[in-house]
């Protein structure tokens, strides 16, 4: 019996206004960093990822999507603001250059609560802690010890509220990936 996997993750997804300001903050930076640092990420691929779920078949897929909804039904809307950009996690270790959410116990518990209910399917519990950011770019080499800005970069604050969260599915392809919300879940507002 073959048996249909796909990689998956459950995210929050910015608003359009969200968007325009971090547009213009990442058409700033593009100016002053050096080209071959970064490949820019699409604005439609931006969002925060609330658990990283990795390859997973139809059944826990289904069991994600249906108890989502249940679980959710009396999660309030989340607040969140964007503060500053930086390396992520670390310069040392940088994967990708993010817009950093300020702490928050609302979107903490939220990331929590969608951990456990993946934990039930046999899915990675995540073992670091949660840390919200929204990926702007990935960086193709480490950062260099010498930029024209010092990072963590803070921003004018981005605020929006989260209504909903989404599964998403994630197909990579050499020029980069493209993500498909399978299902969304409306928060209570």
């Amino acid at each position: 019996m073959n048996e249909s996997v796909l990689r998956a993750f459950v995210a929050i997804y910015p608003n359009q206004e969200v968007v325009s300001q971090l547009r213009h903050q990442c058409d700033m930076l593009q100016k002053e960093l050096p080209e071959k640092l970064l490949r820019w990420l699409p604005s439609k691929n931006w969002h925060i990822t609330l658990k990283f779920l990795g390859n997973i078949n139809n059944i826990q897929l289904e069991f994600l999507d249906k108890n989502l909804s249940l679980w959710l039904e009396d999660q309030r809307a989340v607040h969140i603001q964007l503060t500053s950009i930086t390396w992520f996690p670390n310069r040392k270790k940088a994967n990708v250059l993010a817009a950093i959410a300020k702490d928050n116990c609302t979107l903490d518990s939220l990331a929590e609560r969608v951990n456990t209910l993946a934990s039930r399917q046999n899915i990675m519990v995540e073992k670091n802690p949660f840390r919200p950011h929204l990926s702007l770019a990935r960086c193709r080499h480490k950062p260099p010890l010498t930029l024209p800005f010092t990072f963590p970069l803070a921003i004018d604050p981005i605020a929006f509220k989260a209504q909903q969260i989404h599964l998403v599915q994630s197909q990579t392809f050499p020029r980069g990936a493209i993500y498909t919300k399978l299902a969304s879940y409306s928060l209570l507002t």
